[in-house]
């Protein structure tokens, strides 16, 4: 089972004439590389506490005397922590949340791996195709490391230019064809595939850094994925080339970068924020103001993403991923009772 994990930032309005800035938030998503079924969302907000009151707490206990990672609210970004940096540790412009706290994001995402690990125990070999994030990277092999050693899983980064315009990827693509036809003449009777697979094997020959630093072109790019490139990071010296090769081409994140995509298009007021001059302080229309909003519609429309919306083959993900037989509708989602359980 191939995993995409990535992140999408989202921004929060602000609330205060007195503080005009808005309040930016990250939510890291995983996705089945082939049937698109999202396993998760986590926004790095947690709405359960106020950052005022854990600041005194945490003051209270001398946190801000202490390392980082030795304090007892150290997962939570306090106040106390802008007074301390030499730089902003926020983004320039950006501030914290009006209502409830912000997490730090390295929990959140090895929050949310230590999740795909329960809800993954029984699936067999795993490839984690990663969003070039060190944090992403960190949470990955902490929660996994074990498989990962052992062959049961493996860590590929993904590369992909994302700001190519249609007419930049048109080109591209027409270039790599060609490059393609060509090596295809080198290997007469070869179908695509094969052929692919050896321009990789042809890379993997060579005397360049290890692999866990080197990048390898993948040769059969898309409109979504126009410019790819893969590094293998959980390098152990087991794989022979044609395996690894193999491996490289089915690394993909079209599958999330669509989810990410549809929460942008289907909730308007998760919407890309229009910038201007003077972008950060100004109010973006459709944007919410509280933070556990975003938390909530990602959630949502997570569910219905994977269990109502229907592709161009009339699949959605749960029925791709052999969880469900058709579409649900939100009626069917709402008033469904699991085996076993009783109805409310």
């Amino acid at each position: 089972m191939g995993i995409a994990v990535d992140r999408q930032e989202h921004v929060v309005n602000w609330s205060s004439q007195f503080d005009r800035r808005v309040t930016q938030l990250s939510a890291v998503a995983s996705a089945d590389a082939v049937s698109g079924f999202v396993f998760g969302t986590h926004l790095d907000y947690d709405p359960r506490f106020d950052a005022h009151d854990l600041d005194l707490a945490a003051r209270e206990c001398s946190d801000p005397e202490k390392p980082a990672s030795f304090r007892r609210f150290a997962r939570v970004f306090l106040p106390f922590e802008l007074d301390q940096a030499t730089e902003d540790p926020l983004q320039t412009g950006t501030r914290l949340p009006s209502r409830g706290i912000r997490v730090h994001s390295q929990y959140t995402l090895f929050a949310h791996f230590l999740f795909l690990k329960e809800r993954l125990r029984q699936a067999g070999d795993l490839h984690f195709y990663l969003d070039r994030d060190p944090g992403i990277v960190r949470a990955c092999f902490a929660a996994f490391g074990e498989k990962l050693r052992s062959g049961s899983a493996e860590a590929f980064l993904v590369k992909i230019n994302k700001s190519m315009m249609i007419d930049d990827k048109k080109r591209s693509l027409a270039t790599t064809q060609g490059e393609l036809a060509k090596a295809q003449r080198r290997y007469p009777g070869l179908r695509r595939m094969e052929v692919a697979k050896r321009l990789v094997v042809d890379q993997l020959g060579r005397s360049d850094p290890g692999l866990a630093e080197r990048w390898l072109v993948h040769p059969l790019p898309t409109m979504g994925e126009p410019v790819k490139e893969v590094c293998y990071c959980s390098d152990r010296g087991d794989l022979s080339s044609e395996v690894l090769a193999g491996y490289v081409l089915d690394a993909r994140m079209l599958a999330l970068d669509r989810f990410f995509m549809q929460v942008r298009r289907r909730l308007s007021v998760l919407e890309r924020p229009i910038h201007t001059p003077s972008g950060q302080r100004r109010w973006h229309g459709y944007t919410v103001y509280n933070p556990t909003v975003v938390a909530h519609l990602l959630e949502i429309f997570r569910v219905t993403y994977n269990l109502s919306l229907a592709g161009v083959d009339d699949k959605t993900p749960a029925m791709r991923l052999g969880l469900a037989e058709s579409p649900m509708t939100l009626q069917d989602i709402i008033e469904y009772v699991p085996t076993g359980r009783k109805a409310q």
